[in-house]
């Protein structure tokens, strides 16, 4: 949708929207790709039945997204539009959110499972909901990049008008 609609205007982003300023968002991306490693941690110490290096790769993962969460609100607040500013605002709005609500939600997950294993719960089942969990972090952040390139990167490439 958000090429599809960009064909449509002659400017991207339209008149009256600022470039995106790719400081913060790009800041962001450190303590998101890092945050992976401590999802692999987490992975290959649930391999070993390993509570500690499960806790410390689940509690790295879960302080570098916080990080990433933050950087992208204060990222946010550089913007100059909202979800109701045209097409443009709904579709950047809308994916920003629905990746953001990803990120929280697998965030809410690794932490009830940072707190499962630290009351010392590491049964198959919790070591298995740790690899389920890496993999998702995975995806998140894999996914962040094409979306990272388009909204922040994409208006630059395609050549609008300072």
């Amino acid at each position: 949708m958000y090429f599809y609609i960009r064909l449509s205007y002659d400017m991207w982003p339209p008149p009256g929207v600022q470039l995106p300023r790719v400081g913060f968002a790009s800041i962001a991306l450190v303590p998101l790709v890092v945050s992976a490693l401590g999802s692999y941690l987490a992975s290959e110490a649930a391999k070993k039945n390993d509570r500690g290096g499960m806790l410390l790769g689940v509690g790295l993962n879960l302080v570098l997204a916080t990080m990433f969460t933050v950087l992208r609100a204060i990222s946010w607040s550089t913007w100059n539009f909202n979800w109701k500013t045209g097409a443009y605002g709904s579709i950047v709005w809308s994916l920003m959110w629905l990746h953001t609500l990803d990120a929280l939600a697998d965030m809410i997950f690794t932490a009830v499972l940072m707190v499962v294993v630290a009351l010392g719960y590491t049964g198959k089942k919790q070591r298995l909901a740790v690899h389920v969990d890496s993999v998702l972090w995975y995806f998140i952040v894999l996914i962040w990049f094409p979306l990272y390139v388009a909204i922040y990167w994409g208006p630059y490439i395609v050549g609008a008008p300072k």
